[in-house]
């Protein structure tokens, strides 16, 4: 009773949810796009979606 259990689509949505933010770090820190995109199995035109939705994230926060 009361214990939650996740599903496998739910931990698949963490782990790209996780993954994004990782790859997003990454790039604001300094890193290469095309080594993050690389390095996460990824190209660029995704890691530049992500990056836009994580600016907007922030201007909202301020």
């Amino acid at each position: 009773m009361g214990e939650i259990v996740e599903t496998a689509e739910a931990a698949d949505e963490d782990w790209t949810l996780e993954h994004r933010f990782r790859a997003v770090v990454e790039v604001l820190d300094g890193s290469p796009m095309a080594e993050v995109a690389h390095r996460y199995g990824t190209s660029l035109q995704p890691l530049h979606t992500w990056l836009r939705g994580a600016s907007v994230r922030v201007d909202e926060t301020a």
